[in-house]
């Protein structure tokens, strides 16, 4: 129940500081001088930057940032697999698959889970509502 309240507060958040600069917008004249604007849009960027979730959302961005990191995600969506299998498929060593799960696992985008020897990889389910 606190996720839903935290999703929620985080929604009001995001929904506050558009609607800040929405109604800032709609109240400036088309004459106005462009250092209001900018004064204006950096004080909306600087609260969406210091919001909870922006870091979370950015480290998702940033990790799928990587072709062969976004390409893991994309092929884990079909299918889990171990750090082995993924090093055949990209032909790539597999410490350094091992690396790029890592940072997709960080991101809260995949998770492993222990069978026996191996550590099987699939992609975690991402809740729509945030």
């Amino acid at each position: 129940m606190s996720l839903e309240k935290d999703s929620n507060l985080e929604t009001q958040e995001k929904d506050a500081s558009f609607e800040k600069l929405d109604n800032f917008l709609k109240s400036q004249k088309e004459e106005s001088p462009p250092e209001e604007h900018q004064g204006m849009l950096k004080s909306v960027l600087s609260e969406i930057q210091h919001r909870a979730d922006f870091s979370k959302e950015f480290q998702k961005y940033k990790a799928l940032g990587n072709k062969i990191r976004y390409s893991i995600y994309k092929f884990l969506e079909k299918r889990e697999l171990c750090a082995c299998e993924i090093s055949v498929l990209f032909d790539i060593k597999e410490a350094t698959i091992s690396h790029h799960l890592k940072i997709l696992e960080k991101a809260n985008l995949i998770e492993g889970i222990k069978k026996g020897y191996y550590v099987i990889y699939k992609r975690k389910m991402i809740d729509n509502k945030k």
